[in-house]
């Protein structure tokens, strides 16, 4: 959990630095005091060298106390979480949706044509009108958050809502190159059927890695009945 504490980052390493610090900062300023003192005629001072060196390492001491002191409770708090760990792996799959859901996403988001036109397209139709505009198809993804993901069991459901009929417009964007058009006179694809497959793709990694990491676990997409125009 992000408010646990941790012994290699935040005030713990903090306090080390100003430790380090300190004692440099001590140890040059008694130097040059000595120094000051000598050029005055008060006879030989301290050795500044070797009060910084005796200073840092009183506080490299320190802070190795204190890291003693704190790994202790780091090494409680990792045997804690071990022990409230899932051990089903209906338990493991909830536990990694909590970090696969945000990666889903991602993934989505990241299939988009552009951020002016923010759609997973399945598919184009060309106009039948000669300066007409293509029937762009497929999912406005402008509403979709990690909330479309649940877990039910082992399974890790996808659900999508039904593709539609988005705009009469021209593609512009490196995604767009991927879009597969189709003539007036040719049959598309069921749009529902197209957009199941395409997320599926898109997820094979993240799946890949939940089968491997968990028994029996899979990622499933559903999609909702296709819009007519």
């Amino acid at each position: 959990m992000s408010g646990d504490p941790d012994p290699t980052s935040g005030p713990t390493a903090f306090v080390v630095l100003i430790l380090v610090v300190v004692g440099i900062s001590a140890g040059i300023a008694l130097h040059r005091w000595k120094g000051s003192a000598t050029s005055a005629g008060s006879g030989r001072g301290p050795n500044g060298f070797l009060v910084l060196v005796l200073i840092v390492v009183a506080g490299i001491a320190a802070s190795s106390g204190f890291y003693r002191w704190k790994g202790s409770e780091v090494r409680a708090d990792v045997e804690r979480r071990i022990a409230e760990a899932p051990k089903t792996p209906e338990g493991l799959a909830a536990a990694w949706l909590e970090y696969g859901a945000p990666s889903i996403h991602q993934c989505l988001q990241t299939s988009r044509i552009s951020f002016q036109q923010p759609w997973l397209v399945t598919h184009t139709v060309v106009s039948a009108e000669p300066d007409g505009a293509p029937a762009v198809w497929g999912l406005d993804l402008s509403d979709v958050g990690p909330e479309v993901s649940r877990v039910e069991g082992r399974t890790i459901i996808v659900s999508l809502p039904a593709p539609e009929l988005l705009a009469h417009t021209v593609l512009i964007g490196n995604n767009a190159r991927g879009v597969r058009g189709y003539r007036p006179d040719q049959e598309p694809p069921d749009a529902s059927i197209a957009l199941r497959e395409k997320v599926e793709w898109m997820l094979q990694k993240l799946a890949g890695g939940l089968e491997k990491d968990i028994e029996g676990a899979s990622i499933v997409v559903e999609v909702g009945e296709p819009k007519t125009p």
